[in-house]
């Protein structure tokens, strides 16, 4: 819907790229450090990576939409850039599991890409993301109207 405001931003982004796989991977490590730490990225793994019914996504989407909105206002100071920046964070994109992105894709009426791994986690543009929630509020809201 969107796409051709931003021809030069990648719709989706593999972020286990050089410097970003050095911090995933300290992050990794810092995350096994403590039994509770291990047990919540564990949960959250679980959650990234299933699928969602549509009303239970649309709130993993806004969640993960709030995120890169904090990181853009973070983004507009010279400490909130350092910051996005140590987490990982990006005003542009919204970090979403290989499978969530196919949904998404799907919902859009977009092609998944084949390179696409449904157990790792990508970056997709944050416009291409509220165009989904977009659609699925609409959705789920006819779904509540016809029960």
């Amino acid at each position: 819907m969107t796409e051709d405001l931003r021809p030069h931003i990648p719709l989706i982004r593999d972020p286990h790229t050089g410097i970003a796989r050095r911090r995933l991977a300290l992050a990794e490590a810092s995350a096994r450090a403590g039994f509770v730490t291990s047990l919540g990225r564990g949960l959250s793994d679980a959650v990234d990576f299933t699928r969602d019914p549509d009303d239970e996504f649309l709130i993993a989407l806004h969640n993960r939409l709030a995120t890169a909105r904090w990181a853009a206002k973070r983004a507009s100071w010279l400490g909130g850039r350092l910051y996005n920046r140590l987490v990982g964070e990006d005003p542009d994109y919204v970090e979403l599991s290989g499978s969530h992105i196919a949904h998404v894709l799907q919902l859009l009426g977009r092609e998944c890409p084949a390179s696409l791994d449904p157990l790792q986690l990508y970056q997709v543009r944050v416009d291409v993301v509220k165009d989904a929630i977009d659609l699925l509020t609409v959705s789920v809201a006819s779904e509540k109207s016809d029960e």
